[in-house]
């Protein structure tokens, strides 16, 4: 019998190695493999073929009698485990603390196969927010390497977002979970914010036993997302990833962790030298310009290796991960969905099924609203409930998207599904830019130029619109309600007398009496990287630029005088437009922050040249925005509620409100 399953064994192993993982999508056959050859292969193909990278004497630590030794680690010997067969069971591979935030400490340390230990907690409370899942599910954290109390130093983690670290081994625990007598064989993966990236990661890893991803406010591209958006520097996030590793080396928590220290932790924290992370950080990820370091955490990328059903959640004001990576990574993620109610009222699809379905919920707001927004509807839980559990929870019958708009506001909520991101029946609208300042729908005949001065101002929540280090534009009152729904792209024609400039451009909403100004969304671009990428860069049905990507590799400076076409990526947005509205475009330089709330989020370094940038409208110079737009209502089936009352100037999470005179 034992050389049926050895010769079973190595059969699985050839495939992996030569057929690919992909194969393996039999869930129940890979578990009754696992525990029949538990010492041999205790976490299916990934654990059977990696090198043995770090080595964890087990003489090396003291477990006084606190764990028993298993062939795939340790577990307390107070911990019991869950009751009954087949429990479902949602997974978090955290960044940060994860299961050594637990009551009392991890439960498990589970053995990688480089030896590495990682520290898990299966079943106990932790302070990682999760959705509202009950007792019905067990949900398990861990901590990733080279953190908290899991196993593993500085060099071992190796770049920030390493593959090992952040994917494989939770690709090796999701496996790990599968083979267990009391779990379901289809791990549910759940993360928000950097939990949520890891997801991602991990996700991209295939692990047969994944039956479906919930990733949440995410970042997609680190490179065009966060670190040098169009080129421009924002200081802010490399502060943030300077002081990453006091995380990692938890001396934020020194306070948290003693208290629940164990001798594998104690060990682990002790063997750690958090310098050599910090001398990682000047390399890659300084050189502001398309490297293999930021290809390698490109979230975007990974995305089209997930095989399985996930659902995505974004913030458009998310000062912290930004608002591009979530639309990104949803229309990323392949095939496309598969029709709502495919499958009401039966078990989910078997995992051989290719096609699997996406879901993208947007709303207003910052990181934390998005966060609250995974239990409107319980969306959270009823997304597991139908793929781990078979129910029929109505949420595989709703449209691919839903925008939430009003978020945290007492009467103004309301709600617009759509087919897609962008939606297909999105009616692209072009505000041209125009003389007395002027946004409007018609081409300008008449060509016309204007001047700032590039310097920066304090923040982007401009309130005086007179300023000569701006341009302002904006458009007539509308009429009738209308949805900016998708990405943003603003062409510019300009010529600077500089060798290199920066441009920013802002949306806002003005309402009836110009004089509350609520600032919307925002793009940029320095000259220099003016570039596309044309492969990437996505284009409607007339050929329309719908979202620059520039290539963001050698960066060329302009010829000081010399006009050049700019085609500025906006970030994307959900926002409706009430009556009597009226939309504002400010161009100006990077601000040296963006606002008091988000300050510590996004901090520019910008050229703040002083040049003089003239830019051209009208003619064969058609300065514009290009708008993604919809009716409220239900034309050509885009469902929405009632449409909400209009809510107070900044009253949604996540908008700010100025008072601002327009200028006559």
């Amino acid at each position: 019998m034992l050389s049926k399953i050895i010769l079973l064994y190595n059969i699985i192993k050839y495939l992996c190695l030569n057929v690919g993982i992909g194969l393996m999508r039999r869930r129940q056959l890979l578990k009754s493999i696992v525990i029949g050859t538990a010492g041999i292969a205790s976490s299916g193909c990934v654990g059977a073929t990696k090198e043995r990278l770090y080595s964890q004497a087990d003489g090396d630590i003291d477990y006084d009698d606190t764990f028993a030794k298993k062939e795939w680690g340790y577990v307390r010997h107070d911990w019991d485990p869950p009751t009954g067969t087949d429990r479902p069971v949602v997974y978090t591979h955290d960044g940060y603390m994860g299961a050594s935030f637990a009551a009392n400490g991890p439960t498990h340390y589970i053995r990688m196969p480089d030896d590495t230990l990682i520290a898990t907690s299966v079943g106990v409370y932790s302070a990682i927010p999760s959705p509202d899942l009950g007792d019905e599910y067990v949900h398990v954290q861990s901590s990733v390497r080279a953190t908290a109390c899991s196993a593993g130093d500085a060099s071992d983690f190796g770049e920030v977002y390493d593959k090992r670290s952040h994917g494989l081994d939770g690709h090796e625990i999701i496996e790990w979970l599968a083979a267990r007598p009391w779990s379901l064989d289809r791990i549910g993966l759940f993360g928000l914010s950097y939990s949520g990236m890891t997801s991602i990661r991990v996700a991209s890893t295939q692990p047969p036993s994944l039956a479906c991803v919930s990733a949440n406010v995410i970042m997609g591209d680190l490179l065009r997302g966060r670190t040098f958006p169009g080129g421009v520097d924002n200081l802010a996030f490399d502060n943030w990833l300077n002081n990453l590793p006091t995380l990692w080396w938890d001396e934020e928590s020194q306070d948290i962790i003693p208290e629940q220290e164990d001798p594998f932790c104690r060990q682990h924290r002790a063997n750690r030298d958090p310098q050599t992370i910090i001398d990682q950080h000047p390399t890659w990820y300084r050189k502001r310009t398309e490297n293999d370091g930021y290809r390698r955490i490109n979230f975007i990328e990974m995305a089209k290796q997930i095989e399985v059903p996930t659902y995505i959640s974004v913030g458009w004001q998310d000062g912290q991960v930004g608002q591009r990576g979530g639309p990104a990574v949803y229309n990323a993620l392949d095939p496309d969905p598969i029709h709502p109610g495919d499958f009401p009222g039966r078990r989910p699809p078997s995992p051989e099924l290719r096609e699997s379905p996406k879901l993208l919920r947007a709303t207003n707001g910052v990181h934390g609203t998005a966060w609250r927004a995974l239990g409107r509807d319980r969306d959270g839980r009823r997304w597991f409930d139908y793929w781990l559990r078979g129910e029929n929870t109505g949420i595989m019958q709703e449209a691919p998207v839903r925008l939430d708009f009003g978020m945290d506001t007492k009467d103004s909520h309301g709600t617009m599904s759509l087919d897609g991101f962008p939606a297909s029946n999105t009616d692209w609208t072009r505000y041209y830019i125009g003389g007395n300042h002027e946004l409007t729908t018609e081409r300008p005949t008449t060509a016309g130029k204007e001047t700032y001065t590039s310097s920066s101002p304090d923040y982007w929540y401009i309130d005086d619109l007179t300023d000569k280090t701006l341009l302002s534009y904006w458009s007539a009152p509308f009429e009738k309600p209308r949805v900016i729904a998708g990405p943003i792209t603003a062409t510019l024609y300009l010529q600077s007398s500089a060798e290199n400039t920066e441009m920013y451009v802002s949306l806002a909403d003005v309402e009836p009496g110009d004089e509350a100004v609520t600032y919307l969304q925002r793009g940029m671009l320095r000259a220099s990287h003016r570039e596309l990428n044309e492969a990437k860069t996505l284009r409607n049905e007339a050929g329309e630029i719908i979202r620059p990507y520039h290539t963001m590799v050698d960066p060329t400076p302009i010829i000081s005088g010399e006009r050049y076409r700019y085609d500025i990526e906006v970030f994307p947005l959900g926002h409706i437009v009430y009556p009597g509205h009226r939309l504002l475009v400010n161009i100006h330089a990077p601000p040296q922050e963006e606002g008091p709330d988000p300050a510590r989020y996004w901090e520019y370094d910008p050229l703040d040249s002083g040049s003089e940038n003239i830019l051209s409208y009208g003619g064969d110079t058609p300065s514009s925005v290009l708008l993604p737009m919809l009716e409220w209502g239900s034309k050509r089936g885009n469902r929405t509620s009632p449409l909400p009352p209009e809510p107070a100037c900044g009253e949604p999470d996540g908008y700010t409100c100025m008072e601002a005179t327009l200028p006559q």
